[in-house]
């Protein structure tokens, strides 16, 4: 499952290196300022819609950019993982979705470094 970093206002999605290879994707940055939302999704999975371009797409499992409606997104989840949606403004990916262990922590942590949420 792919880890998140903040530190000195840049948030960091460090994926592992099964994610790597199975998203043709290396570990990315972007600045917390750029954050327009985050929200907590109990199974991010079922967000997940659009043509994957490069990636890997199972029924359990997607990882890899996604591309829907104009708008590109960076997804690593797993079915009934609780997770995090991330959405940005002025970055390469328009959302970040993420299965992560700790999602609640992480957005707190988020929260704290000055992200914009919509809801608390």
């Amino acid at each position: 499952m792919a880890h998140i970093s903040v530190e000195h206002g840049t948030v960091g999605v460090i994926l592992t290196t099964v994610e790597n290879t199975e998203g043709v994707h290396r570990d990315f940055s972007f600045p917390v300022t750029s954050i327009v939302d985050v929200i907590f999704q109990s199974d991010p999975i079922e967000l997940v819609h659009g043509l994957r371009s490069p990636g890997t797409g199972l029924l359990n499992h997607k990882i890899g950019t996604w591309r829907s409606g104009g708008s590109k997104s960076f997804v690593s989840v797993t079915r009934d993982a609780p997770g995090l949606i991330i959405s940005l403004n002025g970055q390469a990916f328009d959302q970040v979705i993420l299965s992560l262990d700790n999602a609640a922590e992480v957005r707190s942590t988020l929260v704290l470094a000055g992200a914009q949420v919509s809801s608390p």
